[in-house]
Order: C-alpha cells, then sequence, then structure tokens
C-alpha cells in the first residue's frame, strides 16, 4: 500500500510539471500564432517582396524555437504522467487482485466451517438414528422372540 502512495504522488508531482509545461506551450503557441496572423497581415498590406520588418521576423523565429522547445518538454512531461499512471493502474490492480484472493480464501475458510459443523450435526444425526433403529430392532427381534415362546408355550399346552 506504501507503494501506491508513493507512486500515486510521483504521479501527482508529474502532474503537476506537466500543467506547467502545458501553461508555456499554450503561452507560445498563442503567441507565435498571434504574430504569424501578424506578419500575414502586414505581407498581404505590404507587398512581399519589400521584405517586411527583419526585427519582427527575427522575433518570430526565436519564440517559435521557445514554442517547439516548450511543446518537446511538454510532450516529455506528458509521457512520463503516462507511464506513471500505467505504474499506478498496474499497482493498483495487483494490490486488489491480492485483497480479492484473501477475501476469497477467507469466504472459502469461513464456508468449510460452517459445512464442516453441518456435517458433524448430521453425522450425530445419522448416529444416533442407527442407534435408535437398532434399539426398534432389538426391541422387535425380543418381541418377535417373546411372541414365540407365547405361541410355542401355547402350542404346547394345547397340544
Amino acid at each position: 500500500m506504501a507503494q501506491l502512495t508513493a507512486r500515486r504522488k510521483l504521479g501527482n508531482d508529474a502532474a503537476e510539471r506537466r500543467e506547467e509545461k502545458r501553461t508555456w506551450y499554450d503561452h507560445y503557441r498563442v503567441k507565435v500564432n498571434g504574430m504569424k496572423a501578424k506578419q500575414d497581415k502586414e505581407s498581404s498590406k505590404l507587398n512581399f517582396a519589400c521584405g517586411g520588418n527583419d526585427k519582427d521576423r527575427e522575433k518570430l523565429i526565436r519564440n517559435m524555437d521557445k514554442l517547439q522547445k516548450a511543446e518537446t518538454e511538454f510532450e516529455l512531461e506528458n509521457k512520463n504522467v503516462d507511464k506513471l499512471v500505467k505504474e499506478i493502474h498496474t499497482l493498483a490492480n495487483t494490490i486488489l487482485n491480492e485483497l480479492t484472493i484473501r477475501f476469497t480464501v477467507q469466504v472459502q475458510l469461513e464456508f468449510y466451517e460452517q459445512m464442516d459443523k453441518v456435517f458433524s450435526r448430521v453425522k450425530d444425526l445419522e448416529t444416533r438414528m442407527n442407534d435408535l433403529a437398532y434399539s426398534q430392532e432389538q426391541s422387535v427381534i425380543n418381541n418377535h422372540s417373546t411372541s414365540q415362546r407365547i405361541i410355542q408355550d401355547s402350542d404346547a399346552r394345547n397340544g
């Protein structure tokens, strides 16, 4: 569980860094798009052959370089966050699987303990029923023997 907490902390930190990189990426993307739009507008007013403003072109190139760097850093941080999220997901699934197995084993143990108690009671009941059946059988045998003797004694007297 401590591993999961540590991974989540790393993930949260990486997400914060990614958000910072995204902010810079968005800043330069908006800035470069604005500069390009401005340059396109000016170049349509002036003839492009006139050359335009070299200072603005140099500034656009610098900002395009910054945009490329910001995009690269954002993509790297994004991949790092994706990797950490996958690790967290895998670790969480592992923990969940272990908990599920433990729970299942515990439920099975309790079930088998209850079944053992039930079968023990059934065995006791079976033993008592066998004892009762045996005593009834003995009683019938004794009664039959007694009846046979009475009949034999009666036949002997009458006979």
